[in-house]
């Protein structure tokens, strides 16, 4: 099929999650390199795809030049996100990224169980495209951080009016994360206590409390 571009060989990595972009139009595999012991983006481009470009066509041409970066992916989570790109390329779905989604087994490998998909870190992502969002939001039970509200008992212009400690700063859009700093920086200026103020002391030093344990030989210093 025209318009498919070749990406590096990944037979010998196991797909985790698969998701679609925009610019170019690609479908995107997450896949596990363990001779690397790091997490991969895999985009598949589809340069010539059209709104309706049938979709198991597509999908069989894909599965084609890509068999090692399929392996593992489901049939119908394959089509479904190239139906949602081609949705989206026809102007039906207002989408800016993409949210990768953890792949379901297929018939063949129910057997072979995956392993929870650990948190991504931006070093170990080989080349990562910036329109791509992770979704690892699986097991988190922390609401973004427009849902989070002043409490009712909060006094005015307190910090504690606004708990971030139920946040996860890391998946918030970058309008929510400005307006977390500008909430914390309020609260350490409120709370800073400068030269003339009550309670200021210079120079001020402190030792911590080690609980009655004896100090830690850390080996560097020894001599």
């Amino acid at each position: 099929m025209p318009g498919v571009v070749h990406v590096d060989d990944g037979a010998t990595c196991k797909a985790r999650r698969i998701g679609f972009k925009h610019d170019p139009p690609s479908i995107v595999i997450e896949m596990y390199n363990p001779t690397l012991g790091k997490l991969q983006i895999r985009p598949i481009v589809l340069a010539s795809l059209q709104p309706d470009s049938p979709v198991d066509r597509v999908e069989r041409c894909i599965r084609k030049h890509f068999p090692g970066h399929c392996k593992g992916v489901a049939s119908e989570q394959l089509t479904s996100n190239i139906r949602r790109l081609q949705m989206s390329m026809a102007g039906r779905r207002p989408d800016a990224g993409i949210k990768l989604q953890p792949l379901k087994p297929s018939a063949k490998e129910k057997d072979d169980s995956i392993s929870p998909l650990p948190r991504i870190i931006p070093s170990s992502i080989n080349n990562p495209s910036p329109m791509i969002a992770a979704d690892d939001t699986e097991g988190d039970s922390r609401p973004p951080l427009s849902w989070i509200h002043p409490q009712e008992n909060g006094k005015q212009g307190d910090a504690a009016a606004h708990d971030f400690s139920h946040v996860d700063l890391n998946k918030v859009s970058a309008e929510e994360l400005e307006r977390a700093k500008g909430k914390m920086e309020e609260s350490f200026l409120r709370n800073q206590v400068k030269p003339g103020d009550d309670g200021f002391v210079y120079d001020r030093r402190v030792d911590f409390d080690s609980r009655g344990e004896p100090p830690h030989d850390s080996g560097w210093d020894s001599e």
